[in-house]
């Protein structure tokens, strides 16, 4: 059974890596082949099924029953599946196994690309790729990490990484050697036992213990004799890589025997054991081959790995992981604060190197050293600045914690400069520094007051202190230049125009940038040039203007000045172009503000009516030009025109006048020369009695549906239907309805066959435009919806939504009927008093109380029936009703009618 538990535990068992203790794992096979029920005799029965015989299997080398895999998979599912009557999915490796079928000519190939799965799968699966418990995670020691968070893989195949030229050949190994150009040939070859390969027709090659690179030149050279190729047209590389078995013992996370394929190195295998546990060494990893040991840094390989050397690994190497050496903690203003494993020779300046270096912030002077020693911690403070430049170092102990503090106070040996400067910043300070040395390296704005300035220094007690300087003179050499500076000294540098106030004029009015103007400092400007400042004068300019002038730019003594700004513009030399003074501002009128705006207004029967500027030129012929002309229905012999007559300090009077001109505007007539007037109003009337068609659809079961005209004002419904032929055989008259658009009337309920018996019936309704008459087919059957049990009656098909069946009509009987007959009665919900009845017409009926009971509406054919459920509110009232211990309730009433009538008569008694 080797080969079956190990396949079975390959394929299911998702436990820790297959390739620790033998013992332990064939115990957990058999363990997981009892869980699943399955007995020897079942699975022979099943693969004898399929041609395979499983005494044969058990005699196999598990390399050669490798081919038989899937077939074995298969059997087994089929077993479980059987027994669990279960229809379960195939699991990821069958879907794997499917999608990864190769076609080779060799059974050798076949046998090792499956074996190369076999460990793929097994690997995967393992726990350490996807670990679950947090302690795993944890990582003591700097240089751990790598093993933990995947930062180098395990290589499964040689898809996964391109073997280097170092790749060391043997037993097992897979090379492809392609050629093409002249010559064609692609073929893969396998390293036998011997350390041979055969390429037919040439003599054998030997290559184990070759590396892949030596390789290559030798098989370029056999392959020459043969071939004809140029060296562009040569390849050799590695197909698939031998299995090797690596044993990993000492402190790590699993230790035991892995299978791994030959391309990967030590440190690729320690990933596969989940690397060196919390006290497992990462400087001194020993390699153990046939009695010889060489030693792996990992923190040679993490700083430079093309200087790590030799790592890779041979069939049944050792690779044993020792306790920890010498571990240091370094915290502070580090890059990489951890802890970290030193050798012989490598003290604080190497943990310095290892964790990355100092932070820029770092203070160098002294570096603190926690310690244990004489069963005490102590402190040591080193003095790492010296130690720099003597290129000395400092011995540390296993537990040291080393301190690297960072500077917590900010920047003090400054000047800073700000305000109306070229640049605002610090410069630095140094002893001794005065304002006039400062003010050499300050570059000034033309805007800046060098007059007025201001030293601000900042005592230690966060107070201040301002001191007035003259930058003028401290330029010049003068007191103010040997002011001696402190660090945090700040001068501040205001604008001239901070100590100047600014005045400002403003125009409005008809000049061409009307808005608000700087006035000039020395108030020599007239009112013509601020006009000219504004753009000029628009055209139509009033000849006067008003200045208004307030002292202190408030309203309280504001001065209106009356100018006459056409004279001024004329004659720049007039004493009215007077001064403008700050604050003023000028208005200047134009003469349309003084103009009467006049306009007509024409309506009706016109395309465009509105209202138009008058002109004094305007006849009635141009104002319906303006309106775009007539419409089609005007009536151009009955034109109004009404007038308001406007006599000077006289009541206005309307009058009106009729006109009639020709249509076509394009000929004169003596009314389309009429004259208007200011505020004319002109109406064109409509023809009379003018109006379109207004037509009425029908559509159903009449013999000819369709649009019709209405002919006159008084037709009705059963004039349109003999119209259009009348009613068919299949017309359904009390399911008729109509629809009317006009005012969003909508649907109206009507009753066709009185409307066609009697003409002057009320059902018999006049018609609109736009009114639509449906007549359907007739219906021969009632539906029945709501809260009845015809659930219990019909199957699902026969039952639609809201409980619904359709049952046939019968003459005469009322909804009770068809409830009762047809739908079993009502159910627990619902409520007789709310049985209505919807007829096909839209009409509906209630049920109806009187003193004799209840009276259901009558039911006609294509009638709707509806049985409304009870109200919740009156259901939980009635349900509370029932939970009333009535017989309690009596007899509290009758005990409380005893004490009183014991109470009267105590009364009576005592009086």
């Amino acid at each position: 059974m080797r080969f079956l538990i190990v396949t079975i535990f390959f394929l299911q068992i998702p436990i820790s890596f297959y390739a620790q203790s033998s013992d332990l794992f064939l115990d957990k096979a058999l363990t997981e082949i009892e869980k699943r029920g399955i007995s020897e005799d079942e699975l022979k029965q099943k693969l004898d099924s399929r041609g395979i015989d499983l005494e044969e299997l058990k005699g196999m080398k598990p390399e050669e029953a490798l081919r038989y895999q899937q077939e074995v998979e298969g059997a087994i599912k089929e077993l479980e599946l059987e027994k669990s009557k279960k229809v379960k999915t195939p699991s990821a490796i069958d879907t794997k196994m499917s999608n990864q079928k190769k076609v080779t000519s060799k059974d050798s190939i076949k046998k090792n690309i499956l074996a190369e799965k076999l460990v793929r799968d097994s690997i995967i699966r393992d726990s350490f790729l996807n670990p679950k418990n947090d302690s795993f995670r944890k990582v003591e020691i700097w240089g751990q990490h790598i093993f933990k968070n995947k930062s180098l893989p395990i290589y499964l195949s040689t898809t996964d990484i391109k073997a280097p030229d170092s790749y060391v050949l043997g037993v097992g190994d897979q090379i492809t050697v392609a050629i093409w150009g002249v010559s064609q040939f692609n073929e893969v070859f396998e390293i036998n036992s011997e350390g041979y390969i055969t390429p037919s027709r040439m003599p054998r090659i030997f290559l184990k213990g070759t590396s892949l690179g030596r390789a290559k030149s030798m098989l370029s050279n056999y392959f020459r004799r043969f071939y004809r190729f140029s060296s562009n047209q040569f390849e050799v590389s590695l197909a698939s890589t031998r299995i090797i078995q690596v044993n990993i013992v000492g402190e790590v996370e699993h230790y035991g025997s892995f299978s791994l394929p030959a391309i990967n190195t030590a440190f690729n295998a320690l990933v596969a054991a989940g690397g060196p546990n919390k006290i497992g060494s990462v400087r001194k990893i020993n390699i153990v081959r046939n009695g010889s040991v060489k030693t792996v840094d990992v923190y040679k390989f993490l700083m430079d790995p093309s200087k790590t050397g030799d790592v890779s690994l041979e069939n049944n190497d050792y690779i044993q992981v020792p306790t920890v050496g010498r571990v240091v903690s370094i915290i502070g203003s580090i890059h990489r604060p951890f802890k970290y494993e030193l050798i012989e020779g490598e003290e604080l300046n190497k943990l310095i190197y290892y964790a990355g270096g100092l932070k820029e912030d770092a203070i160098i002077k002294t570096i603190q050293v926690e310690r244990f020693e004489n069963d005490k911690k102590i402190v040591l403070d080193v003095s790492y600045k010296d130690l720099i430049e003597k290129r000395g170092d400092f011995r540390l102990k296993s537990g040291d914690i080393v301190t690297v503090f960072s500077v917590k106070t900010e920047n003090e040996d400054f000047i800073y400069v700000k305000g109306e400067v070229r640049s605002e910043s610090s410069y630095n300070y140094y002893t001794g520094m005065t304002l006039g040395d400062l003010v050499k390296k300050v570059d000034f704005t033309y805007e800046s007051d060098l007059n007025n300035a201001f030293l601000r220094r900042n005592n230690p007690d966060k107070t201040i202190n301002l001191l007035r300087v003259n930058l003028v003179n401290v330029r010049n050499g003068l007191a103010d230049a040997s002011i001696k500076l402190q660090p945090q000294d700040e001068l501040e540098v205001y604008k001239l125009s901070s100590f100047v106030d600014k005045t400002y004029v403003s125009v409005s009015g008809s000049v061409r940038n009307s808005g608000r103007f700087l006035l000039n400092v020395k108030e020599d400007m007239r009112i013509k040039d601020l006009i000219i400042l504004s753009g000029g004068l628009k055209p139509n300019t009033w000849d006067n203007g008003y200045l208004f002038r307030s002292d202190d730019g408030s309203r309280k003594k504001l001065q209106v000045i009356k100018l006459p700004i056409m004279e001024i513009m004329s004659n720049e030399a007039s004493d009215k172009n007077i001064f403008i003074k700050p604050f003023d501002s000028l208005v200047v009128l134009s003469g349309m503000q003084f103009a009467e705006y006049s306009f007509i207004e024409i309506s009706g029967a016109i395309k465009s009516p509105g209202k138009f500027q008058y002109s004094k030129s305007l006849t009635l012929k141009d104002a319906i030009t303006l309106a775009d002309g007539f419409t089609f229905s005007a009536a151009s012999n009955k034109i109004d025109v009404y007038r308001i007559q406007i006599v000077d300090n006289q009541p206005t009077k309307t009058i009106v006048k009729s006109l009639d001109i020709h249509k076509d505007l394009l000929l004169s007539d003596s009314g389309s020369e009429f004259e208007l007037e200011p505020f004319d109003v002109v109406v064109v009337r409509n023809q009379p009695n003018f109006e379109l068609q207004k037509i009425v659809n029908i559509e159903g079961e009449v013999k000819y549906p369709g649009p019709y005209a209405i002919l006159n004002n008084n037709e009705r419904i059963s004039d349109i239907i003999k119209r259009a032929g009348g009613l068919t055989d299949e017309a359904f008259e009390e399911g008729a309805t109509l629809h009317r658009s006009a005012d969003e009337i909508g649907y109206i309920v009507m009753d066709l066959r009185e409307a066609m018996k009697l003409y002057d019936s009320r059902n018999n309704i006049l018609i609109k435009d736009k009114d639509f008459i449906s007549v359907p087919k007739r219906k021969d059957f009632v539906r029945i919806s709501g809260e009845t049990n015809a659930s219990t009656l019909y199957p699902d098909k026969l039952l639609s939504s809201n409980n619904a069946i359709n049952v046939a009509f019968y003459e005469g009987k009322r909804a009770d009927y068809y409830i009762r007959n047809f739908a079993a009665g009502l159910n627990q919900n619902a409520d007789p008093s709310k049985i209505t009845v919807e007829h096909a017409n839209g009409r509906l009926e209630s049920t109806r109380k009187t003193l004799f009971g209840r009276v259901y509406p009558k039911v006609n054919k294509g009638s709707i029936i509806n049985v409304g459920a009870k109200d919740a509110k009156k259901i939980e009232e009635k349900k509370n009703r029932k939970d009333i211990d009535w017989a309690k309730v009596v007899a509290d009433s009758i005990a409380q009618a005893t004490g009183v009538l014991s109470l009267i008569l105590l009364i009576q008694r005592l009086n």
